[in-house]
Order: structure tokens, then sequence, then C-alpha cells
């Protein structure tokens, strides 16, 4: 999805986005070689030219780009200054990186349901695939997405109760899950 969406995000944006970037549950090395940029973003290089509709938003999606490259304390404090459900769903993420995995749920929970829930709904069934590992079976068969499983599901994987590929299917679920609300939130702020 990131490839698809790099011209409507523009260069700035499309230069942060290396799409293997995601490759363990946890929290992995950050990505000093970016620092500079993600420090230096205002919301005029998030929307790409685009009018700036919602300000927190781009906030969103400042952060957004900090978790991804792993400055946690940064995207933190983005999150928290936006009171609304994507703020929490970011924070959610975030603190499951972070292996804080009650807080994680609490933020889901506060979160409530979102846009992008469906479409990640899908997004898991198809990383999942037809013949999902045991351990993952009652991801597979939910009929809506639910995070608070999910999280349980990562901390379960983070223990290693898991193996045979299923921590490789959840790094594709939480990748998918970055794409669908960084998008979300660059629409907000875009009008795009």
């Amino acid at each position: 999805m990131i490839a698809a969406n790099q011209e409507k995000y523009g260069p700035e944006i499309s230069s942060l986005l290396m799409p293997d970037r995601y490759v363990t549950l946890s929290q992995a090395i950050r990505n000093e070689a970016v620092q500079y940029v993600l420090d230096s973003l205002q919301d005029e290089d998030i929307t790409a030219g685009h009018p700036l509709r919602d300000p927190d938003m781009a906030a969103m999606c400042r952060g957004g780009l900090m978790l991804y490259h792993d400055f946690l304390e940064g995207a933190d404090r983005l999150f928290e200054e936006v009171e609304d459900p994507a703020g929490a769903l970011w924070r959610g993420m975030l603190l499951r990186r972070d292996e804080d995995y009650s807080g994680s749920k609490a933020c889901f929970e506060d979160a409530g349901e979102h846009p992008i829930f469906g479409d990640l709904r899908e997004a898991a069934a198809e990383e999942l695939g037809s013949n999902p590992p045991a351990e993952l079976a009652e991801l597979a068969s939910q009929g809506e997405w639910s995070p608070a499983l999910f999280v349980d599901l990562c901390e379960k994987c983070e223990k290693g109760e898991f193996d045979n590929g299923a921590e490789d299917i959840l790094v594709g679920i939480m990748r998918r899950e970055w794409e669908l609300l960084f998008d979300f939130c660059y629409d907000e702020a875009s009008g795009y």
C-alpha cells in the first residue's frame, strides 16, 4: 500500500517510507539517519502541497512517521497532544511496540471504533491467508477487528509462545495497520 500512495504523499514523505521498516513486533533501533528530516517536517511538508485541512491530523502523520522510525518519545508527545481517536490509536500502537500491553489496550479502548477497522480486518485476513498458524486461529475467525485480541497475540508472540511463522504474519498485520492509519490521517490532514 505504501508504494501505491507514494505519489499522493509527495517526495518529502515518500523518502521516509521504507517498505520493510517494521520487521519486529517490538521497538527496533531508531533510524538516526532520518532524525533531522523528521524533526524539521512542517505541516506543508505533510500535505505535499495540498491545502492543510486539519493540523491535528498533520501532527498525527508526523507522529506516525516518528513511530515508523522508532522515535517513540517524540511520537508519544505528538499523540498525547491531540484529543482524537486517531491519537489514541497511534498511542496504542506505540505502547504495543514498547511492550506496554495493558497501556496499549487501554488506548485502543479509549479510541473506540474507527473507520480503518473494516479495512484492517480485511488486511489481516490477507496476511493470515487460507491456512494460518493455529496460534492465530482466533484472529482469523473474528467477524470484526479486535485491537485487544491483536495486542494479546503480539504479547504472546514476544514472550516466545508462538513459532511457525506467526511473528511474520503479526508484523505484516502491524505494518498494514500503520499504513491504513497513516493514510487515514493524511487524507484528513490534506482533504485528499
